[in-house]
């Protein structure tokens, strides 16, 4: 149950990471554009 849970929490964080970096970039885009 803890492996689970931890896996589940870890990819929470990696998508938040991921979604993060996303509008990151298509904020900077326009901006550089």
């Amino acid at each position: 149950a803890m492996v689970a849970f931890a896996a589940k929490t870890a990819r929470i964080i990696w998508a938040m990471l991921v979604k993060g970096e996303t509008y990151r970039d298509r904020a900077s885009a326009p901006a550089a554009a």
